[in-house]
């Protein structure tokens, strides 16, 4: 059973503490993400926490290369009557696992979304005791963070409990499953992102997809009336478009319930 929240542990309680504790300093950055349009999804470590430290769960190219597929499957399916949608690319991030809330400040989410970084995400295994292990999967949405105050967040955190420590391929298929939340705070930061770039139709169906998603979801019902209210609004500024004859793309009615037009039509 999954368990949503919408915040993970901060590592200290004071910028002193912060940056006295080695383990709370300043992360290793991830390299590819300055420049471009190309919107970007960063795949940090997944690690063990051990007494000792940590160490990897699985391989950071397996766990890339198994995000990409996931994701690419899902955006081809929603945009397949998009004309030229985004490129999006899948960037390994060597050593980064951030450690809290405190390294995403408002300067930094800004800065990764002028970049259109849209999504990072990373994950932690505890050990509970025996051999089960709590996983804790987190997500960062930076244009969602970056347009919206609390609520709803774009910080969000997965956590499952199991019955024995996983093995790689395990890990791998928490993480990519279509019923997890990945593809549903992918596609709407993506939706977002589109949003901000003027790419109308693709924002709103991939923010459709995402209010399908999260409407499952009873706990991220912000997020969900969020990405509904702004594919509305991108469908009632599609509307002001017209065909060379010079009629109206969708009704007044279809603009105001944009989800229901875009996935029917």
């Amino acid at each position: 059973m999954w368990i949503m929240r919408s915040r993970f542990a901060i590592c200290g309680l004071t910028a002193a503490v912060l940056a006295a504790a080695p383990f709370c300093a300043a992360q290793t950055p991830c390299s590819g993400v300055s420049g471009g349009t190309n919107y970007k999804v960063l795949v940090d470590e997944v690690e063990f926490a051990t007494a000792t430290g940590s160490q990897p769960a699985l391989s950071l190219e397996l766990l890339q290369s198994s995000v990409e597929g996931a994701l690419e499957k899902v955006r081809r399916v929603v945009l397949a009557r998009t004309v030229s949608p985004a490129s999006v690319v899948y960037l390994p991030c060597p050593g980064r696992h951030p450690q809290g809330v405190s390294e995403f400040t408002d300067t930094y989410v800004r800065t990764m979304s002028a970049n259109h970084a849209i999504l990072e995400l990373w994950g932690t295994l505890f050990p509970l005791g025996g051999d089960q292990h709590s996983f804790d999967i987190h997500y960062v949405m930076f244009p969602v963070s970056s347009v919206t105050a609390p609520p709803p967040s774009g910080i969000a955190t997965t956590q499952k409990t199991m019955a024995s420590k996983p093995t790689p391929l395990q890990v791998k298929d928490y993480f990519v499953d279509a019923r997890s939340d990945l593809p549903a705070y992918f596609t709407l930061a993506a939706g977002v992102q589109a949003y901000a770039d003027n790419k109308l139709d693709e924002a709103a169906r991939l923010l459709c997809e995402a209010r399908t998603r999260l409407k499952r979801k009873t706990e991220q019902q912000d997020l969900m009336k969020f990405a509904d209210q702004l594919a509305s609004k991108a469908g009632a500024e599609l509307r002001k478009s017209s065909d060379p004859a010079g009629t109206s793309l969708m009704s007044e009615a279809q603009a105001q319930d944009y989800c229901t037009f875009a996935t029917t039509r």
